[in-house]
């Protein structure tokens, strides 16, 4: 992120605190209210600043509009990923798996074994 993002976030969380006193409620410009509006929007959580006003560009209305990143939370997503590995697994499909190979290879061994035994008898 750039300083840019974090004055602006320092400038709304502190105006915000500064206009609950009635004194600095109003835009020194237009002399509306100030307004600190929170959405939530397909993007994330968007902090609006504005007095309300659309008066003289840059002067009034929307002062800045920031998009709040969304954090991820490793602990709950790892979860997620283990519950989806740990439950996606087919036991049986493994074990049929297994089986198979077990005969493969006792298969192979007793060819190894003729053949061995071929060569042996064969002298």
């Amino acid at each position: 992120m750039n300083d840019e993002y974090y004055e602006f976030l320092e400038t709304y969380y502190s105006e915000l605190l500064v206009s609950k006193n009635n004194k600095f409620s109003k835009c020194d410009k237009c002399k509306n209210n100030k307004q600190f509006i929170s959405q939530l929007t397909d993007e994330g959580i968007q902090l609006i600043y504005t007095c309300g006003n659309l008066g003289e560009k840059n002067k009034c209305g929307v002062q800045f509009t920031i998009l709040l990143p969304k954090y991820i939370n490793y602990v709950d997503e790892l979860k997620i990923l283990y519950d989806k590995i740990n439950n996606n697994i087919n036991l049986q499909d493994i074990n049929s798996v297994l089986i198979v190979s077990h005969q493969i290879i006792k298969l192979v061994f007793i060819v190894i074994a003729n053949i061995t035994c071929y060569f042996y008898f064969a002298k």
